[in-house]
C-alpha cells in the first residue's frame, strides 16, 4: 500500500522506517511541503539530515497525498494552547484539501475528550468526504514514550482488515474508550515519576526532569478540556502544577547558591545544557527549556543555552565564564563530567533531588 507520513519528527519516521520493504513508504516535511521517498538507503538518517542528504529523492508534495492509500497524521506540536490549536488546524485543512477517497487517516497525536468527533466534524467540512464512507479515521495516539498502541479508536469494524495490514494486531475501540484508555495509560506512567520530582526520597530513584516532561502535551489536553468538579482535572492539575513548583524551587536553589558565594545575580552567568530533539512530535522538551530559560533570565544576569552538544560543543571560553552549568539530561551530565571545571564553578543535574556534579 502507498503510506503517506504528515510530518517530519523522530516518532513517525521511527514507525515509518518499520513499514519499508512491506509498503511504499513517503514522508512529508509538513513545514517545507517536501514529499521524501523512504528506502532502506536513507532510512537511518535523522530527520534533519534526510532533509539535507543530497541524494534524498524529492516527490510531488500534492500527489504523495492525493494518491495515498494511507496517511498517518503526525505533525509536530511546536505550542500550546489557542495558538497549539489554531497549528493543527491549519495542518488539518492543509490535509483535507488533498485527501483521497477510502484512504485510512490515522492522528498520531493526542486529542482531547471528545477530539475524535470534533476532529472528524472538521475533516467532513474541509473535504466534502463522509467518515465512515468515504474515508476512515483511526486515533491512534502514540505512547508517552514516543512508542505505538496496541489499541486503535474506529467508528466501524469495516476497515479493521487494511488496518492490520499496516500495523498488525490491534484492539479496536471506541473513539471514547481510546481517548480515555489513552489518557488512564498515560497518567499511571507519568503520575509515578512526578511524585518522585515532588517528593524525592533520601536513597530513593533519581529522577531527571527532562524524562518527567514527557507526556505533559496530552495531560494538558486533558487539564485544559474537562470540567473542573472532574477528579481527572484535579489530577491533571497536580501533575502541571509540581512541574511548575520544581522549576521555581531550581530558581531559589540558584539563588541561594549566588548568595552564598558572594555574587550578585545581575552579574551571574548561567549555561544551560540541554541537548533535546527538535523533531521531537510532542514538543514537551523545547516548551519546558523555553519556560526555564524565561524564568532565569528575569532573575539572572546573562543566561546561555546549547542545545545539541553532539552538534555544538560548547566553547572551552563558554564554560570558562560560567559560574553555574545546569545539565538537564544524561547526556549533558555525561560531557560535561569529562571538564574538569573552572574554579568555584558550580555544577549541577536537573534532577529530583538536584546533584551536584563532581
Amino acid at each position: 500500500m502507498r503510506v503517506v507520513f504528515y510530518g517530519l519528527s523522530t516518532e513517525g519516521l521511527r514507525l515509518a522506517k518499520s513499514l519499508i520493504g512491506k509498503h511504499e513508504v513517503t514522508v512529508i516535511d509538513e513545514n517545507l511541503r517536501m514529499a521524501i521517498p523512504l528506502n532502506k538507503k536513507i532510512a537511518n538518517l535523522p530527520p534533519r539530515s534526510l532533509i539535507e542528504y543530497d541524494l534524498t529523492p524529492i516527490s510531488s508534495f500534492s500527489d504523495s497525498l492525493a494518491n495515498a492509500e494511507v496517511i498517518f497524521f503526525a505533525p509536530k506540536i511546536k505550542k500550546i494552547g489557542a495558538e497549539g490549536k489554531a497549528e493543527i488546524l491549519i495542518r488539518l485543512r492543509e490535509l483535507s484539501r488533498f485527501l483521497p477517497k477510502d484512504v485510512l487517516l490515522f492522528y498520531l497525536l493526542p486529542l482531547p475528550p471528545r477530539g475524535c468527533s470534533n476532529t472528524i466534524i472538521l475533516l467532513e467540512d474541509q473535504s466534502g468526504l463522509k467518515e465512515g464512507e468515504d474515508f476512515y479515521f483511526l486515533y491512534y495516539p502514540l505512547t508517552r514514550q514516543g512508542g505505538i498502541q496496541k489499541f486503535v479508536g474506529v467508528t466501524s469494524h469495516k476497515p479493521l482488515k487494511r488496518v492490520r495490514e499496516v500495523i498488525g494486531k490491534i484492539e479496536p475501540l471506541s473513539f471514547n474508550d481510546a481517548e480515555m484508555k489513552h489518557f488512564k495509560t498515560l497518567l499511571q506512567e507519568a503520575i509515578p515519576d512526578i511524585l518522585e520530582l515532588s517528593f524525592p526520597r533520601p536513597g530513593g530513584k533519581l529522577v531527571y526532569l527532562s524524562d518527567v516532561i514527557k507526556g505533559l502535551l496530552d495531560i494538558y489536553l486533558l487539564n485544559t478540556s474537562i470540567q473542573t468538579s472532574n477528579p481527572l482535572f484535579h489530577l491533571s492539575s497536580a501533575a502541571i502544577k509540581s512541574i511548575e513548583f520544581y522549576l521555581k524551587g531550581l530558581e531559589s536553589h540558584l539563588r541561594r547558591i549566588v548568595k552564598r558565594k558572594g555574587l550578585k545575580a545581575i552579574r551571574t552567568h548561567i549555561l544551560i545544557l540541554w541537548s533535546l530533539d527538535p523533531y521531537e512530535l510532542r514538543g514537551d522538551a523545547s516548551r519546558t527549556r523555553e519556560v526555564l530559560i524565561n524564568k532565569l533570565r528575569e532573575a539572572f544576569g546573562v543566561v546561555e543555552v546549547l542545545n545539541d552538544l553532539k552538534l555544538m560543543r560548547p566553547s572551552y571560553v563558554l564554560l570558562e565564564r560560567s559560574h553555574i552549568i545546569l545539565a538537564c539530561t544524561k547526556e549533558d551530565e555525561n560531557y560535561i563530567k569529562k571538564y574538569k571545571g573552572a574554579e568555584g564553578q558550580v555544577r549541577i543535574s536537573v534532577t529530583s533531588p538536584l546533584s551536584i556534579i563532581e
